[in-house]
């Protein structure tokens, strides 16, 4: 920090780049700081301009695995909506690496009755697709999983700091990446089998953060989530409205009624109302139990998108 210019600092979504977000390596300065230098240390050397340093993991602006990150307590929304979004990148990889593995078994299979009948294999190719695909997301998963614990990390290091902060002490307390430590607060993980649930807290959280929206509208996230607030619709005897939306007003609409019904299930922790209306949709309650349902809709209808041709069978009293 002593030899870093804060003019040059970068603000991000959850903390600063010490060297403006340079992500393309200048052959005219060898020792400019920037991704490709931001992993970790390869060759050690006295002077630390003759230090060599590897790439960030993972690519280029995977920020929370890079040494010139830096953080603070007032970026912990953030950090926390990037935590649950990389949980749910790691779990997307890891099931599709359990489903091509599944593939790839059964051509394994179905090559050793070949060998044991004697009968040619003709799918040598095939499985070498196969084979090609399971590394590759094996590998995906992995590095999701160590972005997730990276995460994990600084949030545990920005909240011990917090909680041993005095009373009177108002200074900035900027967290670094650095090496890996032990955790001595463990952050309370709310674990759940409730896909509605993680669906619904990324995308409200995307709304608030542009960065991490680009990220999710790169997942199936979104359009998951419209199909079951559609498939909700349709048995209220509604039009499955979410269909005839872009991807970023299905965003906006399904946060706009999602957040309303958690609002009125639970109105001091935002946390525990998106879990009981997860529960309330998932296990069909607003079949016969209108009251949060018909919230939902008027937010839908009255305060996301307006939507002038949204025609809507009469509100049943719940």
């Amino acid at each position: 920090l002593v030899n870093r210019n804060p003019i040059g600092w970068e603000e991000r979504s959850a903390g600063l780049c010490l060297v403006g977000g340079n992500t393309v390596k200048s052959d005219e300065v060898s020792t400019l700081g920037g991704c490709w230098n931001g992993g970790e240390l390869i060759k050690d050397a006295s002077a630390a301009a003759y230090r060599t340093y590897g790439s960030v993991p993972h690519g280029p602006e995977n920020c929370i695995r890079c040494r010139w990150f830096i953080t603070e307590a007032r970026y912990l929304p953030a950090l926390n909506a990037q935590f649950n979004q990389l949980s749910y990148k790691a779990h997307q990889a890891a099931n599709l690496s359990v489903e091509i593995e599944g593939e790839l078994e059964a051509l394994k299979d179905e090559q050793f009755f070949c060998e044991e009948q004697g009968a040619p294999f003709t799918k040598h190719n095939d499985m070498q697709v196969l084979q090609r695909r399971y590394e590759k997301q094996q590998v995906e998963a992995d590095e999701y999983t160590k972005d997730w614990i990276a995460c994990f990390e600084l949030i545990s290091k920005i909240i011990h700091v917090e909680e041993a902060r005095n009373d009177d002490d108002t200074k900035d307390k900027l967290i670094a990446v650095g090496n890996e430590q032990d955790i001595s607060h463990a952050l309370k993980f709310v674990e759940t089998e409730s896909e509605l649930l993680h669906l619904s807290l990324l995308c409200d959280d995307a709304e608030f953060f542009p960065d991490l929206q680009d990220e999710l509208r790169k997942t199936p996230a979104i359009e998951k989530r419209s199909r079951q607030l559609s498939r909700a619709l349709m048995k209220k005897g509604f039009e499955p409205i979410f269909m005839e939306m872009d991807e970023k007003q299905q965003l906006i609409a399904g946060n706009a009624m999602l957040r309303q019904m958690a609002k009125i299930a639970d109105p001091d922790d935002k946390m525990e109302g998106y879990r009981k209306v997860a529960n309330y949709i998932e296990a069909g309650e607003y079949l016969s139990n209108h009251k949060l349902f018909n919230a939902g809709m008027n937010a839908l209808s009255d305060k996301a998108l307006r939507l002038e041709n949204l025609t809507q069978p009469a509100l049943l009293e719940g």
